[in-house]
């Protein structure tokens, strides 16, 4: 199994932020407080593969829980914790796998689950974020 992502470069992002990205292939974290289990990667999992083709150590995988400013909840499952990495990234095809819909209009992402607004942000330094609020 390959799993990429690219890379770009954030004035500041703190540990909280997360960003809506569509060209990695795995969701990711820099935190471990947030997961409702974890897993040590798979002899597969074990590497991520950056946009200048380095490879960056996967230290666990599991399930993240996010609480939104709505006070709702969204499981991000086969999370890698990547402690290494800059910032937390919310893989979109994933989302759409597991029933969620993205939105991207007016320089603004909104997250639907049936129809109903889960969350919404703006475009920032290029990439769609969503600020974390709570941890669960």
């Amino acid at each position: 199994m390959f799993f990429a992502c690219s890379e770009v470069n954030l004035s500041f992002a703190p540990m909280y932020t997360w960003w809506v990205d569509s060209a990695v292939t795995t969701h990711i974290s820099v935190i471990m407080q947030g997961y409702l289990w974890s897993r040590p990667p798979s002899d597969a999992e074990r590497f991520i593969y950056v946009a200048d083709n380095n490879k960056v150590a996967v230290e666990a995988v599991g399930t993240f829980r996010l609480c939104f400013k709505t006070r709702l909840l969204l499981d991000l499952f086969e999370t890698f914790y990547v402690p290494s990495f800059r910032w937390n990234l919310i893989f979109v095809s994933r989302l759409e796998k597991s029933g969620y819909h993205c939105s991207f209009i007016n320089n603004k992402v909104s997250l639907f689950q049936n129809s109903n607004v889960i969350c919404s942000d703006f475009l920032i330094d290029n990439l769609y974020s969503h600020m974390k609020e709570n941890w669960t």
